[in-house]
């Protein structure tokens, strides 16, 4: 049993890590913001497993007892790691929609610290009770982010945008299901099980862990590392030369265009700036004066508040 423990929870550290390395790479390359939290969320919760491996190597020799089953590992340590992560993760889905709403970024984090740490803290409540509380209000934070995305994907127009957001209902799905799985599990474990002799075994495997909440976490960190290494592929293609296959097709280009303005020439010529093309490059391309395209180019600046053509680059991509 123990080599199992430590099996999964090693496995776990390493996905965690891999994933927090791949997404901070993303970040660096291409300076989406929503990268580096996502980075500092999958990091998060790889510290998290090193402490529970830390702890399991403290009491391999000690009999797990079924009275310890109620009993939660370093409450005040477990609260400050749940905050990071689900701050972090709420500020990533902030940053991916463009939202500048402070109050979402602040008050469900307060909420989660001021109700966690009171629970804790209360010295009548029931242990079960309180280590399922601790647990629980990180799905509750997690359902929280759900509907919100659920309420930007509702209120969205027709069009580029809605689509944008469609590309992610498969991992949407998955992702929900996970955290509903993660909460039952919790529920049932933690506030029904009648621990004794007969699944000992199988009570001290799950003391410590939640089967759901690791296929949520391996599974979230799968759909971490294909966007990164996607986000890095699709940023180094896009600074090479006549390569179309690097534009995340009209999509990307499309919620570019209908975000920041652009008419359907600067859209066009927009497709090729992120080919690298030079403006006598795009003249001959669209069959345009060489100045009318430099006008293009300088109207496409300041409707994204932009100055370089680097700049420009770096910002589409950050939409994608």
């Amino acid at each position: 049993m123990a080599t199992l423990e430590f099996s999964i929870t090693a496995s776990l550290i390493v996905v965690a890590s891999i994933a927090s390395a791949f997404s901070i790479s993303s970040y660096i390359v291409s300076g989406k913001r929503m990268a580096a939290f996502l980075s500092i969320l999958t990091f998060g919760y790889a510290i998290e497993q090193i402490v529970i491996l830390y702890r399991e190597f403290l009491n391999q020799n000690i009999p797990f007892r079924a009275e310890m089953f109620s009993s939660m590992e370093d409450p005040l340590l477990r609260i400050a790691i749940g905050a990071v992560m689900c701050e972090s993760l709420m500020i990533a889905v902030i940053e991916y929609y463009d939202s500048e709403n402070r109050v979402l970024r602040w008050i469900p984090i307060a909420i989660f610290l001021v109700a966690c740490v009171t629970v804790c803290l209360v010295p009548d409540i029931d242990d079960r009770l309180k280590k399922w509380f601790i647990y629980s209000m990180r799905q509750i934070f997690l359902m929280a982010i759900v509907l919100f995305c659920l309420a930007n994907y509702m209120k969205a127009p027709d069009g580029p945008t809605k689509k944008r957001y469609e590309r992610r209902r498969l991992q949407f799905t998955i992702v929900t299901l996970f955290i509903l799985l993660t909460l039952v599990e919790d529920t049932l474990v933690m506030l029904t099980l009648s621990v004794d002799a007969t699944n000992l075994p199988f009570a001290e495997v799950l003391y410590r862990r939640n089967i759901s909440e690791s296929l949520l976490a391996t599974t979230g960190a799968g759909f971490l590392m294909y966007a990164s290494i996607k986000t890095l592929r699709a940023f180094s293609m896009g600074r090479s030369q006549k390569n179309t296959e690097a534009i995340d097709e009209d999509e990307t280009l499309s919620f570019f265009s209908e975000k920041y303005g652009l008419t359907q020439r600067e859209e066009e010529i927009m497709r090729l700036v992120v080919e690298s093309r030079d403006n006598q490059n795009i003249a001959n391309e669209l069959q345009l004066a060489l100045g009318t395209v430099k006008t293009h180019i300088h109207n496409i600046f300041k409707k994204t508040d932009c100055t370089s053509r680097g700049e420009l680059i770096n910002k589409f991509w950050m939409n994608s």
